[in-house]
Formats: structure tokens, C-alpha cells, sequence
């Protein structure tokens, strides 16, 4: 019995010429956030978007958990996936909800044929249904108007769903599509709150918590899958030239970047520790490790120190240390492969940054 997930589209299926962009954002933000349950089909077809399990270890437990708290679902559901003929649908149904009908007493089946090529209505549907359910559960009842659990069977292009009752999703709209923002996070409950209601509506954030006067933390992360699907291999002579090589990663496009600032001030003095940290990159589209940037993490650490004089109206000493950690790593680079004579070559050139260094500078102004 193969088992999906469909989600559910709120306010995006009212969108106009821009749809387009909400649909891929949220199918974007779906396949990065279930992508440590498993490998997931993800795809969007007549409103709804489908999370079909590619293998035996996709956990669809963890992937529904998931879903639940990705803005721009408004409900999701776990349907089994049928043939479209009505007797393999009253065969299917019971044997996929019996255990769910188990402990209620009322029911009613609703249906949507959004096949129009099914040969029987909406109405007959749930009639079928219903009597095989009833056969299947003599401990429950039909209630058109107060059921406990509603069934629904969705007749689709490729397929027929049986499932239960709709979960709620987090609603709003996908995360990405109203612009960047800061928030400032207080000691209060309002900073959260209001920092959850622009999520909702599709901001990204980035957030700076300031603890005390003289201190404040901020952070920002950014999580992607920048993925081509069905990439055809380009390299001439290559024995896989021309074939399908499946899902690919975009060169110069890291599934993470995130970024941490503690910042101290106090009466004309700061000091501002920033780490940066950028995933792995690879530098062509064929995921070649020999052609590939390493992750990784650099902190600085900026010192500066502010007076007045006499003579000027304010004087800045500062000192900019680089790279505090001494950290080697490369932050840029390019890479090719060519065939020669049957022999694959990968050539890498790299742009190492500075080890540790040391920058002061003085600002007089007058």
C-alpha cells in the first residue's frame, strides 16, 4: 500500500499572474525542510502539492511533522493511493481507515472528482464508499451533518486518495516571498509574536536580541536546495554524455549560510565578534568532489574607541583583526573537466584568503 502526503494551498490559489512564484517557493521550502526524513518525490499538480516516498527509508512519520510548521500550508493529509476504478477504491478504503474509524461512532464520505473522466459523480462515490466503510465497521454510523470524522476520497489525473480528516497547517504564506527584515528581539513577548506574524506572511528575518544596554546578539541563517532537475551530462567524450544524471546541485549555491555578531558597547567603546560560516560549494553542475569549495567558518574581531578633545570633535581608534581563528580555507574559485584520449582531467584553481591580520586605522573629525 504506497502511502503520500498531500498538501493543501491557502491564500496562494487566489493569487494572480504571480502564483507561479508563491507555488515554487513553498515546493522550495518543503523539499529543504523534509529533506533530513528521507527522499521525497515533491511536486505541484491541479492545486495541491504531492510528497511522495522515493524509497523504503523516507520516514513519512517525520516528514508530516515537518509540514505542520512550514507557512503557507493551510492543512495536510496522510491518503493512500489507489487505482481509479471503483471496486479497487470500497476495497481500499476500509483496509486503509479501519484502524483510524476504530474510535469513532459517526462518519460521512466526501468526495471530489476532479477527474471528470471518472464515470461516476461525487454523490455516487461517497454512496460506494460509505456502504463499504458501514460493511467493514458495524460500530459506526453515517451523520451528513455532525460527524466525528469525515472521509474523502479524491479522484486526481494519476490517481485516487483515501484519507481522513484534513490536519490544520501553519497557513499565511511561504517564507521568501515578502522581502528581508530585522527584528529586534526585547525582553518581552511582543518582539516574537510580531516576529512570527511577518514569517507568516512570507518575510524573511533576520534577528538581533539585545540582552542589555551594552550588549547584543545577532544572527542570521539562510537554508536552500538550489537543485536542477533531470541535468543532462554536457561533457563531450564523457561515458555518461548526454544522459540523464537526475537531480543536481547549482554550482556556487550552498544548502547553508548563516552568520553570528556579539556586540559590546559602553561609553565610546565596542567591540564587535562577527562569524561568518558558507556551506559547500561545487563548481560545476555535475556535483564533481575535485571541483568543489570546502565549507567553512571565519570569525573578525573589529575594536574601536571614541573621544572627544578639544581641538577635535571626536577622535576613533580602531583596530580590525581578520581572520582571529587563523582559519585556511578558500572563499572563492573556479574548475573545469575535459576528455582527452579516454582520460578525464578535473582541474581546480583556488583563491586562498589571508591567514590571520592585522588592520588599525585613526578617524580625526573636525
Amino acid at each position: 500500500m504506497q502511502e503520500v502526503i498531500l498538501v493543501k494551498l491557502g491564500e496562494i490559489v487566489l493569487k494572480g499572474l504571480n502564483r507561479r512564484t508563491f507555488e515554487d517557493r513553498l515546493l522550495k521550502n518543503i523539499r529543504r525542510r523534509i529533506a533530513r526524513a528521507g527522499n521525497f518525490e515533491v511536486y505541484s499538480m491541479q492545486s495541491t502539492i504531492y510528497i511522495e516516498p522515493k524509497d523504503e527509508d523516507a520516514d513519512i512519520d517525520e516528514a508530516e511533522e515537518r509540514i505542520s510548521k512550514i507557512f503557507g500550508v493551510i492543512g495536510y493529509a496522510r491518503a493512500c493511493v489507489c487505482e481509479k476504478d471503483m471496486d479497487a477504491i470500497t476495497k481500499m478504503a476500509p483496509e486503509y481507515l479501519n484502524d483510524t474509524l476504530a474510535g469513532f461512532k459517526t462518519f460521512k464520505v466526501e468526495s471530489k472528482r476532479a477527474d471528470k473522466k471518472f464515470p461516476l459523480g461525487s454523490m455516487e462515490i461517497s454512496r460506494e464508499v460509505g456502504a463499504a466503510l458501514l460493511r467493514a465497521n458495524p460500530h459506526i454510523s453515517v451523520d451528513v451533518h455532525n460527524p466525528e470524522i469525515t472521509v474523502r476520497v479524491e479522484i486526481r489525473e494519476k490517481a485516487a486518495y483515501i484519507h481522513g480528516e484534513t490536519k490544520p497547517g501553519a497557513g499565511g504564506i511561504p517564507v521568501g516571498t515578502g522581502g528581508k527584515a530585522a527584528i529586534l528581539i526585547s525582553g518581552g513577548l511582543d518582539s516574537p509574536v510580531a516576529a512570527w506574524m511577518m514569517a507568516k506572511r512570507g518575510v524573511e528575518l533576520t534577528a538581533s536580541w539585545r540582552t542589555t544596554r551594552w550588549f547584543t546578539l545577532g544572527a542570521n541563517a539562510t537554508f536552500s536546495q538550489n537543485r536542477i532537475e533531470n541535468y543532462i551530462d554536457a561533457l563531450s567524450g564523457s561515458p555518461t554524455y548526454g544522459e540523464n544524471l537526475g537531480d543536481r546541485t547549482i554550482a556556487y549555491s550552498p544548502s547553508a549560510m548563516g552568520a553570528l555578531f556579539l556586540d559590546f558597547h559602553h561609553k565610546g567603546f565596542q567591540a564587535l565578534f562577527h562569524t561568518q560560516c558558507v556551506g559547500k560549494q561545487y563548481f560545476t553542475n555535475n556535483e564533481v568532489e575535485a571541483l568543489s569549495l570546502d565549507a567553512y567558518c571565519v570569525t573578525n574581531l573589529n575594536l574601536n574607541y571614541t573621544f572627544r578633545t578639544r581641538a577635535a570633535r571626536s577622535v576613533s581608534l580602531g583596530l580590525q583583526i581578520n581572520n582571529l581563528f587563523n582559519s585556511e580555507y578558500e572563499s572563492n574559485g573556479y574548475g573545469y573537466s575535459s576528455i582527452w584520449e579516454g582520460q578525464r582531467t578535473d582541474m581546480a584553481f583556488y583563491f586562498p584568503q589571508a591567514p590571520l591580520n592585522v588592520l588599525g586605522n585613526v578617524t580625526v573629525r573636525f
